[in-house]
């Protein structure tokens, strides 16, 4: 895929309602690509640098909130391009983990793989129960996680669903989600009213400092990353060398 047919999926839409921003992506499945990306970050720098916005809500559009990596794109790339990419999804990953703003991803439809770490990586997460998927399904197209991802799951998920989403890649219907401890809240219906309601009532009283509460996301995730000897998912390098084939 060039990046005139990555562009002509769309892109990402930030409206800012009071001091929320509603980050919106529109690229279809909004898989991860390298016109994802441009759009992805040129809008979470459009937030940041919004003082005024204290709260980010990320969603998508129609029935998928994100199916993650864009295998297709992917097999297009070399060995270096491969690593550029993978370096890419964890650097998208670890900036939600630690935006200096109260994140929730308002997951509307499909969250996939990679689209389901994006969710995971907010601070909380509501989910439809009428339409959508939150699965983890590398082990079903056998690309292992390294150690990234690995402990992002870790840290994020409750030790039965980490077995049941990592190990197994069982798919979570939004009511499952809830139970298992994935999703803060769920609806029937569309998300994003009551994500702001979530939003409201979860944030404090007297706000947050955002220098502060990067501070404080950094301390508790900064082990992640910086620990962190892959540069690569070998599985990536297979799966771009097999379709090559």
């Amino acid at each position: 895929m060039n990046e005139a047919e990555m562009t002509s999926k769309g892109g990402c839409e930030v409206v800012f309602r009071d001091d929320i921003a509603i980050l919106t992506m529109q690229m279809g499945e909004n898989r991860f690509n390298e016109h994802f990306f441009n759009e992805i970050g040129s809008k979470l720098d459009q937030v940041e640098k919004n003082a005024n916005c204290r709260i980010l809500i990320t969603t998508g559009s129609d029935r998928f909130f994100s199916n993650g990596l864009d295998l297709d794109y992917v097999s297009t790339l070399d060995a270096d391009g491969v690593r550029e990419y993978s370096l890419k999804v964890k650097h998208l990953m670890y900036r939600i983990l630690t935006f200096p703003l109260l994140t929730i991803a308002a997951i509307n439809g499909h969250a996939f793989a990679g689209g389901a770490f994006l969710a995971m990586s907010h601070d909380y997460q509501v989910m439809n129960t009428c339409r959508g998927w939150w699965c983890l399904n590398e082990v079903l197209i056998g690309i292992p996680f390294n150690y990234f991802f690995r402990e992002l799951a870790k840290a994020k998920l409750p030790t039965p669903a980490y077995h049941q989403a990592t190990v197994l890649g069982r798919r979570f219907t939004g009511g499952e989600a809830l139970q298992a401890g994935i999703v803060s809240r769920v609806v029937a219906g569309p998300v994003l009213p009551q994500t702001l309601m979530l939003a409201r009532e979860v944030y404090p009283k007297d706000g947050y400092d955002r220098q502060t509460l990067r501070g404080f996301k950094e301390s508790a995730y900064d082990y992640i990353i910086h620990n962190d000897t892959s540069i690569d998912a070998h599985g990536l390098s297979a799966h771009a060398q097999k379709a090559k084939l």
